[in-house]
């Protein structure tokens, strides 16, 4: 129980529990978020705010996105908007599901999405599964997977892979990544070999590297660089799907407007040789809530 209107205390207390960042700590942090909601004037709401809300765990988030890109060779505009909720649970463990539509080429595909995020020790492991409404946009079934492993030096090991289904193509992936941190910087390398088959044929696999820069002013507070290079099939719904070599650069930013809401901006540069060039833009905004 907790005296009225001594803020004080419930500073004290919350960042304390904040520090602890383990399950109980969690539950307790909530509970002495309530109670500060009742019993103060909350002439501090923005102190406690960032100390409960700055916590990946015991917390849900809505993403609401949009994106919008711009293709060269008379293949017109694409536009995608997407909405999800994620809870991050007290355990660390995080689910989330959403909706995401699409529209390209005057066809308009909607898949809904599911995954969730365990982590054990050195050990995180990450899943996700998509389906389609079949209209051959995207893909029908698409299945992903992260294995990572905490070295303990600054470095975080990845193995992934990921199956998609389209109607006539269907594409398997393996792939290694390394994550490096030093200082304020995020340094990231993943290397990936995709297959594919259709009809029972099987097409040249192709290889993609994606290359990251990322710099972190805060934990939520980012600006990140990205080269995508290699050789991809994409299934874009157009009767000749590009197969071809790729040069993508990426430029993304996080900025948080409150404690509980940001915003992320991110800027593209695509190349798909032979085919066409790719501007887009994606705006995604989040919001925490418990």
């Amino acid at each position: 129980m907790h005296a009225r209107g001594y803020e004080d205390i419930y500073l004290i207390e919350a960042g304390l529990l904040h520090e602890m960042q383990n399950e109980d700590s969690c539950t307790r942090l909530a509970s002495l978020y309530n109670d500060y909601q009742v019993n103060t004037r909350q002439i501090n709401q923005q102190k406690i705010d960032r100390l409960v809300f700055d916590r990946k765990r015991g917390i849900n988030e809505v993403q609401l996105e949009s994106q919008y890109d711009e293709l060269s060779n008379e293949r017109g505009v694409w536009h995608a908007y997407s909405i999800a909720n994620k809870y991050n649970s007290c355990g660390g463990n995080s689910f989330y599901a959403g909706l995401n539509t699409v529209e390209r080429y005057s066809i308009r595909d909607t898949e809904g999405f599911a995954g969730s995020a365990m982590q054990s020790g050195n050990l995180s492991l990450e899943l996700e599964y998509r389906r389609s409404q079949e209209r051959d946009v995207l893909a029908r079934h698409s299945w992903s997977a992260v294995l990572g492993f905490d070295t303990g030096l600054s470095a975080n090991i990845m193995l992934l892979g990921s199956k998609k289904d389209y109607a006539e193509i269907e594409s398997g992936s393996i792939g290694l990544g390394i994550d490096y941190y030093f200082s304020n910087y995020q340094l990231t390398w993943i290397g990936e070999e995709t297959e594919y088959n259709r009809n029972n044929e099987r097409l040249d696999p192709s290889k993609t590297y994606r290359y990251y820069v990322g710099y972190y002013f805060a934990e939520r507070k980012y600006i990140r660089l990205g080269y995508i290079t290699g050789k991809e099939l994409d299934n874009d719904g157009s009767v000749n799907p590009p197969y071809s070599p790729v040069r993508t650069v990426l430029l993304t930013t996080f900025l948080p407007l409150t404690s509980k809401t940001g915003l992320l901006m991110e800027f593209k540069r695509h190349h798909q040789s032979g085919y066409y060039e790719q501007n887009g833009i994606r705006l995604a905004f989040s919001f925490k809530y418990q």
